[in-house]
C-alpha cells in the first residue's frame, strides 16, 4: 500500500503498528463552516495581541494556520 508515493511497507516495521496520519489541512471537519466562532475574543484594536494569540492557536489545532501564513499553498 502507498501513500502519496511513499510505499508503506518500507516505512512500517513487520508487525508494527501503522504510523499516525495527520489529516490534510484542505479536509473540513463538519465544525469547520463560515458561521463558526473560532475565538471569543473580539478584535478592538487595543488587544491585537491578545486577539493574534488566540486566533493563531485555534487555526493551529484545526491544521488550517498554514493557509494564513503561506506554509499551504492554494489547492
Amino acid at each position: 500500500m502507498s501513500i502519496d508515493g511513499v510505499n508503506l511497507q518500507e516505512v512500517i516495521p513487520q508487525g508494527g503498528a501503522p504510523p499516525l496520519l495527520a489529516p490534510s489541512p484542505y479536509s473540513l471537519h463538519p465544525s469547520d463552516n463560515p458561521g463558526a466562532l473560532i475565538t471569543s475574543v473580539l478584535l478592538r484594536g487595543d488587544n491585537y495581541s491578545k486577539w493574534a494569540t488566540k486566533l493563531s492557536n485555534s487555526l493551529q489545532a484545526k491544521q488550517k494556520l498554514g493557509f494564513i501564513d503561506g506554509t499551504v499553498l492554494k489547492p
